[in-house]
């Protein structure tokens, strides 16, 4: 009895050795790739007409956020880097509509990416280019329209606007901020550039698994707050073609992190 009962556990054993792991099938092809911006401010929920409190103690309320996402590049876990088509590249995220801060992109390529890198803005070469070559979103007439300086000839990169407690009182208008920060650093006159490239890598163990019937998203947190650290109102309430654009452009190149991945 006691050989039986050792027999029946070393084959036991013997076949647990033997049984082989699972291994998740290597994808193929190429999938789609979403990017999802989950506005916050601090650890607050990011909505229009809602008052925050920044670090200044000063109590703002946005009437209109608006920013270009553009140049996006995805890095796969070996170090390359997938370009993504530079014509279709290019997004304008508005917080008064919800679907602007989900990016769809098509036609990845299979693969495990670790890191997506972009830029918040619209590049020097796309701002020179004739009219005829900037359709959708940069169409200065249509997709554009408001995110686009006629009289400068460039785009808006990032459009903050609504009021702010510290912000002083002037052409009738009480306590507005207005924020248009824009210039890439000029065509005929070298100016400011507040083109922005940013590089997002994934916490963790997280990886954008891509292939033929998949299609992860990236889960990006944006926290406004970032972009208000240490803003004097009282004296830069009204900026656009300003110096002090470019403090603004490196505050709110602060404001993305990856949260996670959702591979779906």
């Amino acid at each position: 009895m006691k050989k039986l009962i050792i027999a029946v556990l070393f084959s036991g054993v013997f076949l647990t050795a033997c049984k082989k792991e699972e291994v998740a099938p290597t994808p193929t092809g190429s999938g789609p790739v979403s990017i999802y911006f989950e506005h916050l401010f601090g650890a607050s929920t990011f909505n229009l007409g809602q008052n925050y409190i920044t670090a200044n103690n000063d109590t703002m309320n946005f009437s209109l956020f608006n920013y270009f996402v553009s140049n996006i590049e995805l890095v796969k876990a070996d170090g390359s880097v997938y370009t993504y088509p530079t014509d279709s590249s290019y997004f304008l995220v508005k917080e008064a509509y919800d679907s602007t801060r989900t990016i769809n992109l098509k036609n990845i390529p299979a693969g495990e990416y670790v890191g997506v890198r972009l830029i918040i803005g619209v590049d020097s070469l796309r701002n020179t280019m004739p009219l005829t070559s900037r359709t959708g979103v940069l169409d200065p007439a249509t997709g554009a329209a408001g995110m686009y300086w006629s009289w400068n000839t460039g785009y808006i990169f990032l459009k903050s606007e609504g009021t702010c407690s510290s912000s002083p009182s002037m052409m009738g208008m009480s306590k507005m901020f207005q924020h248009h920060v824009g210039l890439y650093g000029g065509m005929n006159s070298p100016t400011i550039n507040n083109v922005k490239k940013i590089n997002l890598t994934f916490p963790g163990t997280y990886k954008a698994i891509v292939g033929s019937g998949l299609a992860p998203e990236i889960h990006t947190k944006v926290d406004i707050s970032k972009m208000y650290n240490n803003v004097d109102f009282s004296k830069y309430s009204m900026v656009m073609v300003h110096p002090y654009s470019a403090t603004l452009a490196n505050n709110y190149a602060t404001m993305f992190e990856v949260e996670h991945v959702h591979n779906d």
